[in-house]
């Protein structure tokens, strides 16, 4: 099924420092660039220039310089699932109600790092007769590795009340794929390591301590149940 349009309203960017001389409606030029993800965590680079023409009375200087903007943003279906194979003739821009054209879409060059956090706190271990959620997580850990280990470097963090595992970057992923292995092998890593309260936003912030210069090309992935009841961190 093809993607749906999508409607982009940019009313935050700001006008070219550069004004031209106008004698009626002023004459806007925006040129900026928008990264998603796709096919589970690719990125591209979406370049719109937005220019409203003015009037028929207007006339305009010589075209003033575009200022560049980059917003990470994500397209998605009514089911929340990725938009994948998205080009230009699928979108729509506007500013301020008024259309815009899409200049070009191209694929991000920037490199990524992706941290991926498991919350290892005891309401995962809890089954009530049921599977425990800590199955699911792992499962759900390990589907992202594998669908993402060959384009893009990984850190594993699980966490509860501290930081208790990290596998930074510098060991790089085959490390991180070894570690979640041994996890759901054994059997016993229920009872002997998730348990305790839940620092949420302490590890959080470890984890984009991870990245050695985080930008919107990165991302960290949190796996978790709910709410934090531990953190040092402030929600502010």
């Amino acid at each position: 099924m093809p993607p749906a349009k999508s409607s982009a309203n940019f009313a935050d960017f700001h006008r070219s420092a550069h004004q031209p001389t106008l004698v009626a409606t002023p004459w806007l030029c925006y040129f900026f660039q928008v990264m998603w993800p796709s096919a589970g965590v690719g990125f591209s680079l979406l370049t719109l220039t937005l220019v409203l023409f003015p009037g028929s009375h207007t006339v305009p200087a010589p075209d003033p310089p575009c200022t560049t903007r980059r917003l990470p943003v994500s397209f998605r279906d009514a089911q929340n699932l990725l938009l994948q194979n998205v080009s230009v003739d699928d979108l729509e821009a506007k500013i301020h109600g008024k259309p815009a054209k899409i200049f070009s879409l191209t694929p991000d060059p920037r490199p990524h790092g992706l941290v991926l956090i498991m919350d290892a706190s005891a309401s995962l271990g809890m089954s009530q007769g049921e599977t425990p959620l800590w199955t699911l997580e792992l499962s759900l850990a390990r589907h992202f590795f594998e669908m993402n280990r060959e384009r893009f470097p990984i850190a594993l963090l699980i966490f509860n009340e501290h930081g208790n595992d990290v596998v930074d970057f510098v060991k790089g992923n085959s490390v991180v794929g070894e570690k979640l292995s041994r996890i759901a092998e054994d059997r016993g890593y229920i009872k002997s390591h998730v348990n305790g309260r839940t620092a949420l936003r302490d590890a959080i912030l470890l984890g984009i301590q991870l990245l050695n210069h985080p930008s919107s090309a990165d991302a960290v992935y949190v796996l978790t149940d709910g709410g934090d009841n531990l953190s040092r961190q402030s929600p502010v």
